[in-house]
């Protein structure tokens, strides 16, 4: 059902789609241009303005600073059930019936479906999605709530693009939820997972499973959608956009927090104290090089190593419900910042050369300040992203001494 990938902007020689199936339309549900007979709720918050964060270590001059400071505005929606087909194991999917179904625009965050036999989307169809339509689905006709992600497996993904759907059609749906409603989405098999989802009253046993690779036609589906728009554009790979379509929201976040606070309030304290450091000691990749150093430098300052991967999502809650000053590298562990209170402050070690601005707008989102010290890095064959870090000394005690007081 897949597709060997390919550059879609420099093709291999001989593959042209200009001709493969029929236009495919794309519509946004945040924008409300789904069918009027689709009923949409959408909301809009915003502007919010968002500090620069404070860099230590800056070893190269970028044509644009992705940390200044900037506004940003939450979008999102969710609309009552609708035909809903899913090419799995993609999570963008066609709302709508037959050949009046559209593709839905924020669904294709993170998509990877024009690689699937059905769809594609590539420089030799000027970027426009076509579509085979003669696929056959498996149909299911009982009420379902969609919040498949591809991703959800991954843990940062997890929280941001499958957990905030959980939520946000769980408020939609509070006071008229079917009776016969499941949910679906795949890979959530994860111990964190169904930790995640216990703090909004889900269980293994609320899902429905589909393991393999197929179209599924929900006959009933809840869809939601999300947009974060910021004004620097700092979206890669091309950094001009600025246009996230990802659950980032202030309300989200803090129910979430409040939710997590709530259920691990009777468990044991780790004894780790206001001041952590996360190590990616577990990891496979980006990992400290020098990391002894940074453990003394640490340790000089009073914080304490925490490896989340090594514990429970409830102990990885407790750990950083309390912290008020949270130090690692740019990694999964660091998305454990969402448990913190709004007055802590994060320190990401970041690779030079490598622009990531995820943990920077989830703190803007939390109130939190936000630092970065680059960090010098080996070669890595699949590039900077996953290359190991060399930690400046000087500066991580010079940007130690300047968050600690």
């Amino acid at each position: 059902m897949w597709n060997t990938h390919y550059h879609r902007n420099f093709m291999p020689d001989g593959l042209d789609n200009s001709s493969f199936g029929v236009p495919c339309e794309l519509a946004s549900m945040v924008d409300r241009q789904l069918s009027s007979d689709i009923t949409i709720k959408s909301e809009v918050y915003g502007p919010a303005n968002f500090p620069a964060s404070r860099i230590f270590n800056e070893l190269e001059s970028p044509a644009k600073n992705v940390y200044d400071a900037c506004q940003a505005t939450f979008r999102r929606a969710v609309c009552e059930p609708v035909s809903t087909t899913l090419f799995l194991p993609d999570h963008a999917c066609l709302v709508g019936e037959g050949d009046r179904s559209v593709l839905l625009e924020e669904s294709t965050w993170h998509s990877e479906i024009f690689f699937s036999k059905w769809f594609r989307n590539d420089r030799s169809t000027n970027w426009k999605y076509l579509i085979d339509r003669s696929f056959e689905a498996i149909e299911y006709d009982e009420p379902v709530a969609n919040i498949h992600h591809r991703y959800n497996h991954q843990y940062f993904h997890w929280i941001m693009d499958g957990l905030s759907r959980v939520w946000y059609i769980k408020n939609f749906i509070k006071d008229s939820a079917p009776k016969n409603i499941k949910w679906f989405g795949r890979y959530v098999d994860r111990k964190f997972q169904s930790a995640s989802l216990e703090l909004f009253d889900l269980k293994a046993e609320d899902f429905i499973t589909i393991e393999r690779d197929c179209v599924v036609n929900f006959k009933n589906a809840y869809n939601a959608a999300f947009r974060f728009e910021e004004s620097l554009g700092t979206l890669r790979p091309d950094y001009n956009s600025g246009i996230y379509k990802v659950g980032w929201s202030s309300d989200y976040l803090a129910e979430l927090r409040d939710r997590a606070d709530l259920k691990t309030r009777e468990m044991p304290d780790l004894g780790l104290g206001e001041k952590i450091y996360v190590t990616r000691a577990d990891a496979e990749h980006r990992r400290i090089m020098n990391e002894p150093l940074v453990r003394e430098v640490l340790r000089k300052f009073g914080f304490k190593e925490f490896c989340p991967g090594q514990h429970s999502l409830h102990e990885q809650i407790c750990a950083f419900k309390n912290a008020k000053f949270i130090v690692g590298a740019h990694g999964a562990g660091l998305t454990n910042i969402v448990w913190a209170k709004p007055d802590a402050v994060v320190a990401e070690f970041l690779s030079n050369g490598f622009y990531d601005t995820g943990y920077r707008f989830t703190s803007n989102i939390k109130g939190m300040r936000h630092y970065i010290l680059k960090c010098r890095v080996a070669e890595h064959a699949w590039g900077v992203a996953f290359a190991d870090l060399e930690v400046d000394i000087e500066s991580l005690e010079k940007m130690l001494h300047e968050i600690v007081s």
